[in-house]
């Protein structure tokens, strides 16, 4: 009865606190040096360094190019490179602004230097943990034309790395690891989970819900919803990671929200109970396109490509189901008690679609809703000015669809002064930042980054 009641507390709390937050830390090493680069969401710098100059709520490229000193100051300060017992200062040799999926990102390049050839690496990762525990800091490690993966997180803020070319069943543990990590820090999955999971061990008679009498049908409606929606999110995973499909995240976490709700809501309000696997597996495909958005952040070795796409989704169907084999024996025991159908399955649904309507709502207009920015993120100089304004104004990115035509033409005119060697205009955009570089403007990926 507790571990149900603290699995739905735990769940809740770390899903009402914010979205996480990511990083991408990219390493190559080559003999003594490490080339890196490492792409830091501005909405967290300018939590820590504070961006935001002038108070006005919008960040400016001359806001960001001018703490580009304190930006470098806080990173390298959080990340310690060491080869064997030796270690490898690292120095900054630019500064970008480029888009992810999930916002605007400095991109800080830097170098590295140790004393030998680098044989085993250890890499200290501490970024923006003393705030925010949910960050999460997405590494991709090359050597000798291997990939290697790994997340860092407070729990696992140190590993080590041994840089000899990794067999094949390596590079299969490690993407199988990352698989497990994976689901089991994304709370969006676990409750849609658990949403599909809480009416397995009861059954609707006469309108109502009661226990069922025996294991075998609890076990076989659960073995039937999770395997569609294994089957689902295996499929859009693959065709996602492979290019076959292409949905950009500001549709897919949205859409993930949405999935949440409907099937907590069916709890509430049953609409669907026979074929729940039917559920399971239409907004598996939604969920397999969330998978596939970190796995391609984390990178895919083009040598391995198969193994690496199977070792994580593997990994991602191992912590599902132990999230599975936790709770349904314990569901099983409680399913007679007034407790389970009142407070876990009636309370629980409920909360579960509270907290996906919040996520809904802060995916759908890209803010975080006020009421739970004070509580979650520190007073850092201005910036709870700052948030007001972020939160009056939020409203305002609704209307981005209507305004891209403008938007796009604005980055002709950067591109423009791009290849001119002159700098861009001064135009703003309202919660946007604007590509910056210390000495010129860039067009990564044959387009001009200006968001």
């Amino acid at each position: 009865m507790r571990l149900i009641a603290l699995l739905f507390a735990f769940a809740a709390a770390q899903a009402l606190a914010h979205n996480p937050s990511d990083s991408y830390l990219g390493l190559v090493v080559d003999g003594p040096s490490i080339e890196g680069q490492w792409d830091i969401a501005l909405r967290d710098l300018e939590v820590v360094v504070g961006l935001d100059a002038n108070g006005n709520g919008e960040i400016s490229w001359g806001e960001v190019r001018a703490s580009h000193a304190a930006i470098a100051s806080y990173a390298l300060a959080r990340l310690t490179l060491r080869s064997g017992a030796s270690a490898c200062p690292a120095r900054v040799t630019g500064l970008l602004v480029d888009e992810h999926d999930d916002g605007t990102f400095a991109v800080l390049r830097f170098v590295a230097t140790c004393p030998d050839s680098v044989t085993n690496l250890d890499v200290d990762y501490t970024l923006l943990f003393d705030i925010d525990p949910q960050h999460r800091g997405l590494l991709r490690l090359e050597h000798a034309g291997a990939t290697r993966t790994a997340i860092f997180s407070p729990e696992r803020s140190r590993q080590s790395f041994e840089l000899a070319q990794p067999s094949r069943w390596q590079q299969f543990l490690d993407y199988g690891r990352e698989g497990v990590w994976h689901i089991w820090i994304g709370f969006d999955h676990i409750l849609f989970l658990l949403s599909l999971l809480l009416p397995a061990v009861l059954r609707r008679t006469n309108g109502r819900w009661e226990p069922v009498e025996a294991f075998s049908p609890a076990f076989w409606n659960v073995f039937g919803i999770v395997t569609a929606f294994t089957v689902a999110h295996s499929i859009t995973l693959s065709l996602a990671t492979l290019g076959a499909v292409a949905l950009p995240s500001r549709l897919v976490e949205p859409a993930i929200a949405l999935s949440v709700v409907l099937a907590a809501l069916n709890n509430l309000r049953p609409m669907f109970y026979a074929r729940r696997w039917v559920v399971a597996f239409l907004f598996g495909l939604v969920h397999g396109l969330g998978f596939a958005n970190v796995l391609k952040e984390l990178g895919l070795p083009q040598g391995a490509l198969a193994l690496a796409l199977v070792g994580f989704n593997l990994g991602v169907e191992a912590g599902q189901l132990v999230i599975v084999g936790a709770f349904l024996p314990v569901a099983f025991l409680l399913r007679g008690t007034a407790f389970y159908r009142q407070v876990v399955f009636f309370g629980g649904s409920a909360l579960i679609v509270l907290v996906a309507g919040i996520w809904l709502v802060e995916r759908s207009l890209d803010v975080q809703l006020a009421i739970f920015a004070a509580a979650t993120r520190p007073t850092v100089g201005s910036y709870d000015n700052m948030r007001d304004m972020l939160v009056i104004a939020s409203a305002v990115r609704t209307a981005k669809m209507v305004v891209e035509p403008l938007h796009r033409s604005t980055a002709v005119i950067y591109s423009l002064a791009a290849l001119r060697g002159q700098p861009p205009p001064p135009t703003r955009h309202l919660l946007r930042a604007t590509l910056v570089h210390d000495t010129q403007y860039t067009v990564p990926n044959g387009h001009l980054v200006s968001g």
